[in-house]
């Protein structure tokens, strides 16, 4: 009886050190992605730190074209395809507000080119825009609250 009870309880101390080493190889893992949050979270606070300050202006390539809703400068520029997120490039780009992502599939002529960062209008260079009193359209961004 004491030989089937000590089975027992080296079967079950086998499947409890399996469930942690589990465990801690999970915690690990959850540890990495928040460390990453962290340093994302760190960078857009300096990006938003830098932008009330004014430090931060269009990049060089920047297209030289103003929101048509807003006359805001700040435009990013859509991109289309599959993106590929370990480019830093790419996720600075992002986080700085000169691209942002349209999709896999651009599909003409209702895709846009370009995103206005002030006021989330998406427009191409050709679009006019008037206000709703003229034209009698509710712009519907305006009710969103965030």
């Amino acid at each position: 009886m004491a030989n089937f009870a000590s089975k027992i309880l080296d079967t079950l101390n086998g499947t409890t050190t399996k469930k942690l080493v589990e465990q801690e190889q999970l915690i690990k893992e959850l540890q990495r992605q928040v460390d990453s949050l962290r340093s994302s979270v760190s960078i857009l606070k300096k990006n938003v730190v830098a932008l009330k300050r004014g430090q931060i202006s269009p990049p060089q390539n920047a297209p030289n074209i103003s929101c048509p809703k807003c006359r805001s400068h700040w435009i990013a520029k859509k991109q289309y395809g599959l993106p590929n997120f370990e480019n830093k490039e790419l996720r600075e780009q992002l986080s700085l507000g000169e691209i942002t992502l349209g999709g896999c599939v651009r599909t003409y002529p209702i895709s846009k080119s370009f995103y206005c960062n002030d006021c989330k209008l998406e427009f191409n260079a050709t679009d006019k825009y008037e206000n709703e009193d003229a034209k009698g359209v509710h712009d519907f961004d305006d009710d969103i609250e965030f």
